[in-house]
């Protein structure tokens, strides 16, 4: 489907430069768009018509399956997802290139949930020794965050102090 080709392009693929991944968000927008309002153009019984001769189904098995015109689309809170992502990559590139955000943030391939995970994890492993909760406030997370960025920045110039941190493998 060329609408999750777009999205994939947009957001997963690494070789994609920022003003592709604009476009091809742009495009999956424009797709499920333009599906949502066909969708909505239509009379039910003409898309259960178009659906079973389409995939030569029986047209009452359609009836039962789809009761509803909205089954014919994606599900809202991907839709919506979608919308709200292509807009945050406008509005980050702006910000790029208004000087308010490094170049790196532009990374989008690297701005993915196992990443966020990834911090998450870290900002649990940060506490001390008195403690055996892994739960904190958002102040909490931001003050181990800010930890963890000073030791990342550590960890980067290990070449320079010649520390060296004990690496965990998976």
């Amino acid at each position: 489907m060329p609408a999750i080709q777009s999205v994939r392009l947009a957001y997963i693929d690494k070789n994609t430069d920022i003003i592709e991944r604009i476009y091809y968000a742009c495009v999956s927008v424009f797709i499920f768009r333009s599906w949502l309002v066909w969708i909505d153009s239509k009379d039910k019984k003409d898309l259960d018509l178009i659906i079973s001769q389409l995939f030569d189904l029986d047209l009452n098995d359609i009836k039962k399956k789809y009761q509803v015109k909205r089954q014919y689309f994606i599900i809202y809170q991907s839709y919506f997802c979608i919308e709200i992502n292509v807009h945050s990559l406008i509005y980050l590139a702006t910000l790029v290139c208004e000087g308010k955000l490094p170049f790196e943030a532009l990374n989008i391939s690297l701005q993915n949930s196992q990443t966020c995970e990834e911090v998450f994890r870290s900002a649990r492993a940060i506490s001390s020794i008195t403690s055996a909760g892994v739960n904190f406030t958002i102040l909490q997370f931001l003050k181990r965050a800010n930890k963890l960025a000073a030791l990342q920045n550590i960890k980067n110039s290990s070449h320079e102090n010649h520390l060296r941190f004990p690496q965990h493998h998976k």
